[in-house]
């Protein structure tokens, strides 16, 4: 692994907001529109929720 992939030199860094997978999720759970669920439960973000497939069964 190269070292700017690394987080505290122990960790891989994140490159997923947490955020966006929780809406992601909550909204492929209850099938609702990840943007609209992105918007109400963290109106202060920019980012957008997850629309593919988190859960598969």
């Amino acid at each position: 692994m190269l070292p700017n992939t690394i987080a505290l030199n122990r960790d891989l860094k994140p490159t997923t907001d947490l955020d966006s997978l929780i809406a992601g999720a909550l909204a492929q759970h209850y099938a609702l529109e990840p943007p609209r669920v992105m918007t109400t439960l963290f109106p202060e973000t920019r980012g957008t929720a997850i629309g593919q497939p988190l859960i598969v069964t």
